[in-house]
């Protein structure tokens, strides 16, 4: 809230509304419009429906994995990227490939790539 507000009580209520799981975080995940900031949204279903992106528990399990300026890296990841990931964006970005199908080649390359890892699809 800017410090020159006539009204900081009423702003500051609207501020705790607006990032509370049973306010605008709620409301903004369930349209769609933001991935929830809070543990206790994205653990709900408001966030935790069928609409896109697909196994949203997925992202969250990797966030709770995560550690300060880690990413998920698994022993496979340099083959992975070197091999499909950056290849099939290099299409891409050349204009050798169209974005859409390019990028559903390289999702199911990685997927089959992963099981045959023996990564579960989740």
């Amino acid at each position: 809230m800017s410090a020159g507000s006539d009204n900081k009580d009423a702003a500051w209520t609207f501020l705790e509304w607006l990032q509370s799981t049973d306010g605008g975080e709620k409301l903004y995940t369930e349209r769609g419009e933001i991935f929830p900031a809070l543990q206790s949204t994205a653990n709900s279903p408001a966030f935790l429906t069928d609409t896109p992106p697909a196994n949203k528990q997925g992202i969250l399990t990797e966030a709770a994995a995560a550690d300060v300026g880690g990413f998920g890296y698994f022993p496979e990841w340099g083959e992975l990227s070197g091999s499909i990931i950056e290849p099939g964006m290099e299409k891409i970005w050349a204009g050798e490939a169209e974005a859409e199908a390019g990028l559903t080649d390289i999702c199911n390359q990685v997927d089959a790539f992963l099981a045959e890892k023996g990564y579960p699809k989740q």
